[in-house]
């Protein structure tokens, strides 16, 4: 299966942020939307990514892995939208059909067989058809309209990347004395951090 994130034309909403990266080359959390939907949905299967025209080139040099603006060989494709604000939603992807949140498309399930039907078309107009043609059905899931919707949810994202990721622990270097308020387990420094004399963490109510 091939996961593809693609953009849906509301990254312009995002800009200047988006001018000169794809939408979910955002971060909310930890990690960037795109991390998210990759180690969700992603192992084992060959990444697309589309994004507008200008971006192609530098989107292949900074993931020089995945697929950019082309589908590549025939394949079931999970489409998904690079707005979605991930946090470990469960799916059912066994079969075809498009996932709603309100009126927009969150992600598309398409059979190969389905998918051939449009393949010389660009990849949003692939969605486009597949949105028209497979049932609809809805899904709790959190699309970003705006820039100010990332800060909303960068708490809760903060909180499910540190699970995620399962990362904790003092591993930078630290100089002097450090007081760590709250659950220490709740805590994480990496290895290349450094902190400075009587810092304060606070992990009363997260990571």
């Amino acid at each position: 299966m091939k996961v593809c994130l693609f953009e849906d034309g509301k990254e312009v909403d995002f800009f200047p942020l988006t001018m000169t990266r794809a939408v979910y080359e955002l971060r909310c959390g930890r990690t960037t939307l795109l991390e998210k939907i990759v180690d969700a949905f992603g192992k084992g299967a060959e990444v697309c990514l589309h994004a507008r025209d200008y971006l192609t080139e530098a989107l292949r040099e900074r993931y020089s892995g995945y697929t950019v603006n082309s589908l590549g060989e025939w394949d079931d494709v999970l489409f998904v939208n690079g707005r979605w604000l991930y946090k470990g939603e469960q799916i059912d992807l066994k079969d075809e059909y498009v996932g709603v949140s309100g009126d927009q498309i969150v992600f598309v399930k398409a059979k190969k067989e389905t998918v051939r039907k449009y393949w010389g078309l660009p990849i949003s107009e692939i969605v486009k058809k597949l949105g028209e043609e497979l049932g609809r059905d809805s899904v709790k899931a959190n699309l970003a309209q705006w820039p100010w919707d990332l800060v909303f949810a960068n708490p809760e994202m903060i909180k499910y990347d540190f699970e995620r990721l399962g990362k904790r622990g003092v591993h930078g270097k630290v100089h002097g004395h450090l007081e760590i308020v709250g659950d220490k387990g709740m805590v994480y420094i990496a290895p290349t951090a450094k902190v400075y004399p009587y810092v304060v963490i606070d992990a009363e109510e997260g990571p």
